[in-house]
């Protein structure tokens, strides 16, 4: 849980008072203005959960699998330049 960001209080459009931070999940579906907790036995499917933040499908129907890590969307195969890609 986070309460604090950068060295001061969060700021309420980051979830002050408090956020849930859950490792390897995108930081849109941490939950925000965090003012209770209850333990489940199946996944939460609230709206957001359910409807927003799920992956959608090329013909804009969600797949139903929610938004953990973002999917790859893009690739730079030759740069504008045209200068070779290199390894690092």
């Amino acid at each position: 849980m986070a309460w604090q960001m950068n060295g001061g209080s969060l700021p309420p459009q980051h979830g002050f008072p408090l956020r849930l931070i859950v490792p390897n999940w995108y930081g849109m579906v941490s939950v925000k203005w965090l003012g209770e907790i209850t333990v489940l036995t199946e996944p939460f499917e609230g709206f957001f959960q359910t409807n927003e933040y799920v992956h959608v499908n090329e013909d804009g129907t969600a797949d139903e699998t929610p938004v953990s890590n973002i999917r790859v969307r893009s690739l730079i195969l030759e740069p504008a330049d045209g200068s070779a890609i290199r390894k690092i």
